[in-house]
């Protein structure tokens, strides 16, 4: 991303925090934003690309949706080489004309704690799984908590106590191929934020119920039905609408009470579902939790066992009756205290503050945000401002008849889970094609470089909730581990 040299240079001393102003036009301004998409190539707000949201939802070609939350990775620590792929920014440029481009960026300076600027720098897979003296060696996770992700945005990424040199860490385009390939050919979000500071629990919540009720970081302990806020769940069961959350081992589904505990059922099924053609009008796929080859991409695990989840789950869909009515959204659910260069911006928000401590509206760093649908137009960029309450608002638009866009007519009660909900923007935006695009051109058969389970087992000073013995006891009766699959593709 080309910047201001003055501009580059203020970011690096004072933080993220106090270049909010000079980063506004970026994101389109903080506080409640009137829901847009701008694409690449839209010159200004007027240009904004004519989408399905312009039309009745029961016109809408997509009645089958499919999303998939990972962990803890930032936008630019994943995504920050597409500002400067030469192919796909050539291809952008011809396809949407020369006002695309892409909030990326791979070439940062952050102040570290004696005052030093550090640059962000470059790591492979194999690093994060196989060189202890790269990045299995740093003995803690970056911080991304509540307070921890406030200092960082204020005083830059290096500057919690416990922030080591791999908050500053990217992937290149080769190192995370499955990702590369979805971006160039499917659409990219460029401002999408995690809903609050703080990490993966909350920020889960958000993306089921727009809220998380108050919880600001992980619980210490996990039962079965602890989170009783209504969800997206609940609203589509009580108007008929199936939905169904499939786990691999650990089926967060279950902390809720309601329709989405009593709709979880084995990642083993989703497979079924798929070559079927019976796949729920909603669909959540919980990656697995727990061992060496966990694949939610959490640190410091297998980045290459996630991607070949996402290979294998999309060739699933792909080959499924559905795929011309489907839409597929990758998002990871925190940032993981990894660099990112965009300022956090705000939401309105039933719990929001003038205390930015207690300020539930105050988001997080961005993380990627893929859209895979037939339906979206090769390499488009959404510049759209939102958050994961964006997948919420296009299920109440698609099933529920909802509006579009803006908070609608009076309370609105009958459609909103509450005002986060209600002001939120729809990821729905993004389907911008007019006619379906029958052929994927997705490899559904590369083979990803073998899955190492070296960095578990290191003193990693990870904030894990630990389970309740009803949870435990709960999950061993009835919910056993699905098959996996992605395995044998790397």
């Amino acid at each position: 991303m080309e910047e201001n040299i003055d501009r580059r240079k203020f970011l690096r001393n004072v933080g993220l925090a106090g270049a909010a102003g000079l980063m506004a036009p970026s994101i389109s301004g903080l506080g409640h934003l009137e829901p847009f998409t701008r694409w690449a190539g839209a010159a200004s707000n007027k240009d904004v690309e004519p989408s399905w949201l312009d039309k009745p939802p029961a016109e809408c070609p997509v009645d089958t949706v499919v999303a998939m939350v990972l962990e803890n990775r930032s936008f630019d620590h994943m995504l920050g080489w597409l500002s400067t792929d030469e192919k796909y920014m050539e291809e952008g440029k011809l396809r949407y004309g020369k006002q695309f481009k892409i909030a990326a960026s791979n070439n940062e300076e952050y102040r570290n704690q004696k005052g030093q600027l550090v640059s962000t720098f470059p790591i492979t897979a194999a690093d994060t799984d196989g060189n202890p003296d790269r990045i299995c060696g740093y003995t803690t996770n970056p911080g991304h908590g509540w307070y921890t992700g406030r200092l960082t945005a204020k005083k830059g990424f290096l500057a919690p106590p416990k922030n080591e040199l791999n908050a500053l860490a990217y992937y290149r385009a080769e190192d995370v191929s499955v990702y590369a390939e979805l971006a160039r050919r499917f659409s990219v979000s460029d401002h999408h934020f995690c809903s609050l500071m703080g990490e993966t629990m909350p920020n889960r919540q958000y993306f089921m119920s727009a809220t998380s009720n108050g919880a600001k970081d992980n619980p210490p302990v996990t039962s079965p039905g602890m989170w009783t806020q209504p969800t997206i769940f609940d609203q589509l069961t009580a108007a008929n609408i199936p939905c169904r959350s499939y786990y691999t081992d650990l089926p967060i589904s279950l902390f809720y009470a309601g329709a989405a505990a009593e709709n979880t059922v084995s990642m083993n099924r989703y497979y079924e579902d798929a070559a079927q053609g019976t796949l729920p009008a909603y669909s959540v796929l919980e990656p697995s939790f727990e061992g060496p080859n966990k694949a939610n991409a959490e640190w410091p695990g297998d980045i290459n066992s996630a991607q070949a989840m996402i290979q294998s789950v999309l060739d699933a869909l792909m080959r499924s009756p559905q795929w011309e009515r489907s839409l597929f959204v990758l998002i990871h659910d925190d940032w993981g205290g990894f660099y990112d260069h965009v300022a956090p911006t705000n939401f309105p928000d039933q719990r929001s503050s003038k205390n930015i401590n207690e300020d539930f509206g105050y988001s997080g760093f961005r993380t990627p945000a893929l859209v895979v649908s037939p339906w979206v137009k090769r390499g488009q960029v959404s510049h759209q401002v939102q958050d994961h309450v964006a997948v919420l608002r296009f299920l109440q638009w698609r099933f529920l008849g909802a509006p579009a866009q803006g908070p609608g007519r009076g309370r609105g009660s009958k459609w909103w889970l509450n005002k986060r909900n209600r002001y939120a923007s729809n990821l729905g935006a993004v389907l911008t094609a007019t006619s379906v695009d029958p052929d994927p051109e997705f490899d559904r058969q590369r083979k990803l470089p073998p899955i190492s389970p070296t960095c578990f087992g290191l003193p990693l000073n990870i904030n894990e909730p630990t389970h309740s013995p009803a949870f435990s006891d709960l999950i061993n009766r009835s919910y056993p581990p699905a098959k996996q699959p992605w395995l044998k593709l790397a």
